[in-house]
């Protein structure tokens, strides 16, 4: 009887523990997450993509540097990339500046880099989207030098064909230019806050129940112990999580975080961050398909080799400036009032729960 007491009081400890946890996460991170969401969706009403299109279509260093700048921005998972970089594939853009795309465009995005000013530090923050730019350059780079020769024939130039009507062409009058503008602009909050949002919000969830479970059973020194924390080992264990799985750019972060907080080495966590997006499954399938076996090899092994190399420099980047990786962890989240945080946890909470609604009535 008393056996049975503890362990209910055991249970009870860890729930309240667990659920502790997981409420820091989503109020240190909600107002990033909602600020994320609202310039994606002004992203996706005002960038057009075959007016990206035209700047993509060379076999050279500037379109695949075009390429990488333009997809790190846009708020568009794993998943998502792959109809976007295949509409620029058939509006003209070349395999280089598509793989590059591939790459940046799930490795950073605005709604992850504003979820890591909250849950990361400051130096992981700014060398994450660096970091992400550079790994889809080299594997621009490396379809360039080793990958097969194009057929130029191949190729849907949608984007190069001319306007089909001078109307269609001329510039809106003011009236109807700001009436298209507030409607964009109106789009922009539905496509942010409902369709982006029910798109990738479980994932994000996910993460979020991961880094609580993580927070509440890994021992603080684990990795230390047990994976060499702040080596080389800790690397390719992340690498083999990250590879095979889909795991998003924003619900890998406070995934990265808790991690960091047990002991992991901040590079170790930028591969998880580098790697798990920009290769799964569903991903590799694509790149095989429409581009081909080599540019699929190439594809992996740019990621994976540039991933631990950047990784490598991060963690001598900590030792140089004797930055502790955990002591500011959260850091981007303490500069907001106390009100702020409570509020975007309403909210991020009301809208969660508002698509689950829906998703239940539609069900039935």
């Amino acid at each position: 009887m008393q056996g049975a007491i503890e362990y209910k009081i055991e249970m009870l400890d860890f729930v309240s523990l667990y659920l502790k946890y997981l409420f820091e996460f989503i109020k240190n991170a909600s107002f990033y997450l909602l600020l994320g969401f609202l310039l994606a969706g002004i992203i996706h009403e005002f960038v057009s993509t075959r007016s990206l299109a035209k700047h993509l279509g060379k076999r050279d260093f500037k379109s695949i540097l075009k390429a990488s700048l333009i997809g790190a921005p846009l708020p568009l998972c794993s998943c998502g990339v792959i109809p976007t970089a295949l509409a620029l594939r058939k509006e003209g853009a070349s395999k280089e500046a598509t793989v590059a795309f591939l790459i940046s465009t799930p490795e950073t995005g605005v709604d992850s880099i504003t979820i890591s000013y909250a849950l990361l530090d400051p130096l992981m923050t700014v060398y994450r989207p660096i970091a992400g730019i550079l790994t889809s350059i080299s594997a621009g780079l490396a379809q360039m030098f080793f990958g097969e020769r194009e057929n130029p024939e191949s190729k849907i130039l949608l984007g190069e064909k001319e306007c089909c009507c001078e109307d269609e062409c001329e510039t809106l009058p003011k009236g109807e230019a700001q009436k298209n503008f507030i409607k964009k602009f109106e789009g922009s909050f539905r496509y942010g806050f409902f369709t982006f949002f029910e798109d990738i919000i479980w994932y994000i969830v996910l993460g979020f129940l991961i880094a609580s479970l993580i927070s509440v059973l890994v021992p603080h020194d684990f990795f230390v112990r047990n994976l060499s924390g702040k080596g080389f080992v800790s690397m390719l264990v992340m690498v083999l999580v990250g590879v095979p799985l889909y795991i998003c750019s924003v619900s890998a972060t406070p995934v990265a975080s808790a991690l960091i907080l047990k002991g992991i080495s901040p590079g170790a966590a930028l591969v998880l961050l580098l790697v798990g997006p920009a290769t799964n499954v569903a991903t590799m399938v694509a790149v095989g398909k429409f581009l081909g076996k080599r540019s699929l090899i190439l594809y992996i092994t740019s990621i994976v080799v540039l991933s631990l190399l950047l990784g490598l420099l991060l963690n001598w980047l900590y030792f140089l400036f004797g930055i502790s990786p955990t002591m500011n962890l959260g850091q981007g989240a303490e500069l907001l009032p106390g009100i702020f945080k409570y509020i975007s946890a309403f909210i991020f909470v009301f809208l969660v729960l508002f698509i689950a609604a829906r998703k239940l009535i539609l069900v039935k």
